[in-house]
């Protein structure tokens, strides 16, 4: 008589033998992958200077996110978060923008006026 191999055996097997270092490498990969674009965009120019609107992008939104947390809402315009103190004065954007609320992301994004 011979032995009959039991079914569940052969999968989990074949998912420690295959499956699961395939998908080892590929997360490996991913984030070794992810690692490389932030470091590349990070340091695009030898002599990389941040933009101040990103810094004020930052930090409005974070601005945004506390008052939509603790108020459980967004304000309608910037100076309800500048009376409620959550801001300083609105910074100024760069020429041709302006600094507008995003809603659907409660993120402050730049738009051409």
């Amino acid at each position: 008589m011979t032995p009959t191999r039991n079914p569940f055996h052969v999968v989990t097997q074949t998912i420690q033998t295959i499956v699961l270092p395939v998908l080892g490498a590929g997360l490996i990969v991913l984030t070794l992958t992810a690692c490389n674009k932030q470091s590349n965009s990070s340091t695009a120019g030898t002599n990389a200077v941040p933009d101040p609107s990103e810094a004020a992008l930052v930090d409005l939104t974070q601005a945004l996110r506390r008052y939509a947390m603790e108020h459980r809402g967004l304000p309608k315009n910037f100076d309800e978060l500048t009376a409620a103190g959550y801001l300083k004065p609105v910074p100024t954007a760069p020429a041709g923008k302006k600094f507008e609320i995003d809603a659907k992301t409660t993120r402050v994004i730049l738009v051409k006026q």
